[in-house]
């Protein structure tokens, strides 16, 4: 039996925001990665086919601009 790996790429975009730790008031900055890939089980709702390219970065810029980060320190929290 023979065993292959599949690998799939796609867009990847990093986003960092500067905010205020609403605890201490200290300017805080926060990045996260946010990454999809195009592949044959992504799929496009209407049409049934796989998603292209351009479709995946689209939900993926959609999904930075929704991300709302969470400024307090980790000393702050608690």
């Amino acid at each position: 039996m023979s065993s292959y790996k599949v690998t799939f790429t796609g867009p990847t975009r990093r986003e960092e925001r500067i905010g205020e730790c609403p605890t201490c008031g200290k300017r805080v900055k926060r990045s996260r990665t946010f990454e999809k890939t195009v592949n044959p089980f992504n799929r496009n709702r209407d049409t049934g086919l796989p998603k292209t390219w351009d479709e995946v970065a689209a939900d993926l810029d959609t999904e930075v601009a929704a991300w709302v980060p969470d400024f307090r320190h980790a000393t702050c929290r608690s």
